[in-house]
């Protein structure tokens, strides 16, 4: 019982939420102090971790807006400019790109990101 308080009043005195020499009595005054601090410190990680969030969810955007680019390039050149004896090489590589856009586009982490990210829409400016 003593053991467990003490060590309470420990783990929350370095919190600042006990007043009490004996570790039995809350100060409402230094509780208070005590629980913004926490608050505080948890509204700060949470910022922190949603702008890592916004972040890599704007670098996978990115990357995909950038095959997206790659993927138009290749039909325009495939109209446009290519060999009529490429169509098999050309074939294969739009092949290719898609099953990768495909893959970034339903990856499960972009979905994760967008749902933390819904979640944060207060501590995020218009833009984002």
């Amino acid at each position: 019982g003593d053991e467990l308080a003490a060590g309470c009043h420990h783990n929350l005195s370095m919190l600042g939420l006990f007043d009490s020499p004996s570790g039995y009595g809350l100060c409402s005054s230094t509780m208070s102090v005590g629980i913004r601090r926490m608050v505080a410190t948890h509204n700060k990680f949470d910022l922190i971790h949603w702008m890592q969030a916004y972040d890599e969810l704007t670098a996978k955007l990115r990357e995909i807006d950038a095959l997206n680019g790659i993927s138009s390039l290749l039909g325009w050149d495939e109209l446009v400019m290519m060999p009529s004896g490429a169509v098999s090489s050309r074939c294969a590589q739009k092949s290719a790109l898609a099953g990768v856009l495909y893959d970034k586009r339903t990856d499960p982490e972009l979905g994760q990101l967008l749902r933390q990210l819904r979640d944060a829409t207060a501590e995020l400016n218009p833009v984002q």
